[in-house]
């Protein structure tokens, strides 16, 4: 089931809030946190410092966008 799909079923169901939307959040948050520390874990073994904190600065800000944009009604 679609993310549009499951938002437009929950709205005919008062007080629900999204609740399975933000459910699929947390997981996604999950995901995307483990995703980030394996890459960063991985790159500690060839790059120089500078290079993975800037990765790893660049994969927070991407998971920090996803969760927003994912926690944003208007989508």
């Amino acid at each position: 089931m679609s993310t549009l799909a499951s938002k437009k079923l929950l709205l005919h169901i008062p007080g629900t809030v999204n609740i399975f939307l933000y459910q699929n959040c947390y997981y996604a948050a999950f995901i995307w946190a483990g995703f980030i520390i394996l890459h960063c874990e991985i790159a500690l073994q060839w790059i120089t410092t500078a290079r993975r904190t800037y990765i790893c600065i660049q994969m927070s800000k991407a998971f920090v966008a996803t969760y927003y944009i994912a926690y944003t009604p208007s989508h």
